[in-house]
């Protein structure tokens, strides 16, 4: 700790002392009266602790924690210094030590239980005290750090309240990210009432840090984050714009995820914010469909021209056409294909159905899944039909199909492929380890 944590340990002694006289510790043989933690006083917590770390009666670790807990709240910064394997007050005379930011020793660990069993709201008070009082820029990334090893939902808000009283050019900092994206993954893989507290806590962060807060809780929420960051949507501008980017850069693999998303970008494809409608163009590709597309359609007469030309593109990649950036020439597409789906997708399922199937003839097949393998924004609909004809009895059927799939091109059909890489065939199972791997959804 030494003389560079003096000044934010007096800024959190008026707490303490204010704390300690509103409630006296309880008295005992192994637990001493508390006096204020003034400097003298944490320079003999110190020594205490020092003590107790030696071990030289071969305690074990669970009474050394319990010792260290009994010598009440002023501990609390030494343990804080030892976790962090700063110098402790008894070595105030001795120039501060390096920063060892990755502290794992027995003595971090055991001031990491022992913080854990002190009450939790003097440690979280000292730690946001820290924080707000610290005028090194280094101590309220630790702090954070902390927060995240003690591994409990609570801690949540001590990141909240540490995060935003930092300089805000600190709250962008990649360090600061790192840091606070560590810790929100320890605390909801070691506690799962983390979980309760997410929709409080996320709003709650600075908006720089809204990616890194999203993408360490997709980290460990999995397919469940889909609905939570469609329950966030609407918080705030900049929490928008950073849930659909995480959105585009980790989007849903289940249906029900993809089709919540789809709608959500629908929606906010009449937001009047300009750099929203960009991501819902750019992302939009991701979930093609006749509704989909009817979107992007919209969004070629939007007034801002970079909108228009990331629609365009996104048109062309889920149509799988190549028409100009006419929205009346799109309109027309949109209107035959349509037609197409309402008139002849029925007839075509019929036939490529397990009961008419057995009747179709080879060549009649193979033309089939080549014209269907073009009709890309009918993909959702089509999957189901072709996936089963990866089992045909023909090699040449199942390669086509692979290739139909590869064409169309959505998560669906890649997950239909996956199951085509045991076929019998070695050219099949080539076909279909290509197409994965130049997808990047190799197992």
């Amino acid at each position: 700790m030494g003389r560079a944590l003096a000044a934010a340990l007096a800024a959190f002694a008026p707490n303490a002392i204010a704390r300690q006289q509103r409630s006296p510790p309880p008295q005992g043989p192994s637990s001493p009266q508390s006096a204020p933690p003034s400097w003298s006083t944490l320079v003999d917590v110190s020594r205490r602790v020092e003590a107790i770390v030696r071990n030289e009666k071969g305690l074990a670790a669970a009474e050394q924690v319990a010792l260290l807990v009994a010598l009440g709240e002023p501990v609390i910064p030494v343990l804080f210094s030892m976790r962090l394997g700063l110098p402790l007050p008894s070595a105030a005379s001795q120039p501060e030590a390096p920063r060892d930011d990755g502290a794992s020793g027995p003595d971090a660990s055991l001031a990491l239980a022992a913080l854990r069993a002190l009450p939790p709201e003097h440690v979280d008070s000292f730690l946001v005290d820290v924080a707000a009082h610290a005028e090194d820029a280094h101590r309220p990334i630790e702090v954070v750090r902390v927060a995240g090893d003690l591994s409990r939902a609570r801690s949540l808000d001590v990141l909240r309240r540490v995060t935003a009283g930092m300089n805000p050019l600190l709250q962008g900092h990649p360090i600061v990210a790192g840091t606070l994206r560590q810790a929100i993954v320890t605390i909801l893989t070691a506690d799962a009432r983390a979980d309760a507290g997410l929709p409080s806590f996320l709003p709650g962060l600075p908006a720089q840090l809204a990616g890194a807060a999203l993408e360490a809780v997709g980290s460990v929420k999995g397919g469940d984050r889909t609905t939570l960051w469609c329950e966030l949507y609407g918080e705030s501008e900049a929490w928008d714009r950073a849930i659909l980017k995480e959105l585009e850069r980790r989007p849903p693999t289940d249906s029900a995820g993809r089709d919540r998303v789809a709608r959500l970008l629908r929606d906010q494809a009449a937001s009047r914010v300009p750099e929203v409608r960009r991501q819902v163009a750019q992302s939009l590709r991701l979930y093609g469909g006749l509704e989909s597309a009817e979107s992007l359609i919209g969004l070629l007469e939007d007034d801002d021209r970079k909108v228009c030309e990331v629609a365009h593109r996104s048109l062309r990649e889920i149509a799988g056409v190549a028409l100009q950036a006419d929205p009346a020439a799109w309109r027309g597409w949109h209107a035959a294909e349509s037609r197409w789906r309402a008139h002849e997708w029925p007839s075509l399922q019929g036939t490529l159905s397990e009961g008419t199937l057995p009747q179709v003839p080879d060549a009649e097949l193979l033309r089939l899944l080549a014209s269907l393998a073009r009709k890309r924004v009918h993909a959702a609909v089509m999957v189901d039909a072709i996936g089963p004809l990866l089992h045909h009895p023909r090699t040449e059927i199942r390669l086509a199909a692979c290739d139909a799939l590869d064409r169309l091109g959505t998560p669906e059909c890649l997950a239909q492929l996956k199951a085509a890489r045991s076929d019998p065939d070695a050219k099949v199972r080539a076909s279909v380890n290509t197409i994965l791997s130049r997808r990047k959804a190799a197992p």
